[in-house]
């Protein structure tokens, strides 16, 4: 049971470390408008997370909510970039990306080379429309292996790192992205699933060390400029209520999510202690 006296969401997670010992995770989460004012009807968390497409081949657009803790704070960014630069910084951390009208490759007489640029539209800020599919960007478009068949139906991707553009067949290039990742991106997937390391969904640029939450954030290339500081709520304070005594742990500031097309922010903390294999929980209340 969750004794949630606060206008936020939250859930929680049971789980056993690594040791097997049994644990709890609460997981809250706080949506804010720009100003840092609470939005009236707070969305529920997403604990199986959501995908746009098909999970087997396309990114989360939220990741599952995980029970494990992280080592620092994920910045991420949803929207549609609405010109040719976007550019986002959260505290500590920030990423830059070109964005293109859509491409596709061409034979010419100097070889295989992105073809013309079709009239700009705004781009959804999805790995999807990102270059791949490579180890560091597996649901992305427009890698191909030097030896692979030449086809005109093949797309550019849309999304591009903005000094490293692709720019010949079979050549790699590294990717660049504002969304959630999952567990088969190169600088996960060979981590231990216990390592806090693992647990960051964002990709390894925007992994910002441990976030109080009144940092600066800036966007700019979405659907208007965004230059504001995160809401600066205090921690939620989480107490576990159990038979043999209750627990105070702290919850941390792990993920921090602006969506540029709602022109929102929400704010996701979490606390995470070990309860003992007889330590029976009768409530958990949050504050």
């Amino acid at each position: 049971m969750i004794d949630n006296r606060t206008p936020w969401s939250a859930t929680v997670l049971g789980i056993s470390d690594q040791h097997g010992e049994p644990a709890l995770c609460v997981a809250i989460e706080a949506t804010c408008a720009l100003d840092g004012r609470a939005v009236a009807d707070q969305p529920e968390i997403a604990v199986a997370g959501s995908w746009d497409g098909d999970p087997a081949v396309s990114a989360p657009r939220e990741a599952p909510c995980s029970p494990l803790s992280k080592s620092g704070t994920d910045c991420l960014l949803h929207g549609h970039g609405h010109a040719t630069t976007v550019c986002f910084s959260c505290g500590p951390v920030s990423t830059t990306a070109r964005l293109y009208g859509e491409r596709r490759w061409q034979r010419r007489w100097i070889g295989i080379r992105p073809g013309p640029e079709a009239a700009f539209e705004p781009v959804a800020l999805t790995w999807e429309n990102a270059a791949g599919a490579s180890p560091d960007n597996p649901v992305g478009v427009g890698v191909v292996a030097r030896n692979s068949a030449f086809s005109e139906d093949l797309r550019l991707p849309r999304i591009e790192h903005a000094d490293h553009p692709l720019t010949r067949w079979g050549r790699a290039v590294p990717p660049v992205g504002f969304g959630p990742t999952t567990p088969a991106w190169r600088h996960r997937c060979s981590l231990d699933i216990f390592d806090p390391v693992a647990q960051q969904v964002a990709p390894p640029e925007l992994i910002a060390p441990q976030l109080r939450g009144d940092e600066a954030v800036v966007v700019s290339g979405c659907r208007q400029p965004i230059a504001c500081r995160l809401p600066g709520i205090s921690p939620p304070q989480v107490r576990i209520v159990r038979r043999c005594g209750d627990l105070l742990t702290e919850a941390r500031l792990d993920t921090v999510l602006v969506d540029a097309d709602a022109l929102t922010i929400r704010l996701t903390w979490r606390a995470w202690a070990l309860v003992g294999e007889h330590g029976l929980v009768d409530t958990v209340e949050i504050r």
